[in-house]
C-alpha cells in the first residue's frame, strides 16, 4: 500500500500541473488527446445508453457500425468511467485516466516483480522503471500508455508454464 501511494503521487508530480487544471486543459497537442476525450466518452455513453448498439456511433455517418474502426478503449472505461461521474467533466475524467494509467503500471508491475523477487526496493525500482521511463512522457496515445495489463498477463503465463492450471492460462487472456 505504501507502494501504491508512491506511484500516486509519483504519477500526480510528473503530469503536474495537468490535474490541477483538469477542466480547462488537456495534455499535448489538440489532435490525438481531443480524439481521446471523445472515444472515451463515447465508450462510456454507449455502453450506458446503448449496450447492444455500441458501435453505432455519431461519427463517419451514413456508415453503420463507425465506432468499430476506431481504437477501443472498452477497457479504459473501468477508469474512466467512475472519474467522469465524480466529476461530470469529460477532459477532466480524461485526463485523470491518462495520469492514473502510470500509476497503475507502476503498481501493476510493482506486484510482478515482487511476487516473482519478494524484494521491495527491487519491486519499487522497476515499477518507477515502468511507470515512469522517459519514452513514455512525450506520447500523446492513450492506448500505449495504458500498458498496466501487460505485468499480471506475464505474471499468470509464467505461473501456467510452471505446472499451473487452465485456470491460469485464462487469467492472462
Amino acid at each position: 500500500s505504501l507502494a501504491a501511494a508512491l506511484f500516486v503521487l509519483l504519477a500526480g508530480l510528473s503530469t503536474w500541473p495537468l490535474l490541477g487544471r483538469g477542466t480547462t486543459h488537456i495534455f499535448g497537442d489538440l489532435s490525438d488527446p481531443l480524439a481521446w476525450v471523445w472515444f472515451l466518452h463515447w465508450g462510456y455513453h454507449g455502453l450506458v445508453n446503448q449496450p447492444f448498439d455500441l458501435f453505432q456511433a455519431n461519427q463517419l455517418y451514413p456508415t453503420e457500425s463507425s465506432f468499430a474502426f476506431v481504437y477501443q478503449p472498452l477497457p479504459l472505461q473501468l477508469v474512466y468511467a467512475p472519474l467522469y461521474l465524480l466529476s461530470d467533466s469529460q477532459v477532466f475524467a480524461t485526463n485523470a485516466t491518462l495520469v492514473s494509467t502510470y500509476a497503475l503500471c507502476g503498481i501493476s508491475m510493482y506486484l510482478l516483480i515482487y511476487r516473482w523477487t519478494g524484494k521491495y526496493w527491487v519491486a519499487v525500482c522497476a515499477g518507477c522503471l515502468f511507470a515512469f521511463s522517459p519514452i513514455r512522457f512525450p506520447n500523446e496515445q492513450l492506448r500505449l500508455l495504458a500498458m498496466f495489463w501487460m505485468p499480471p498477463a506475464l505474471y499468470y503465463l509464467d505461473r501456467y508454464f510452471r505446472g499451473g492450471t487452465l485456470r491460469h492460462l485464462l487469467a492472462c487472456a
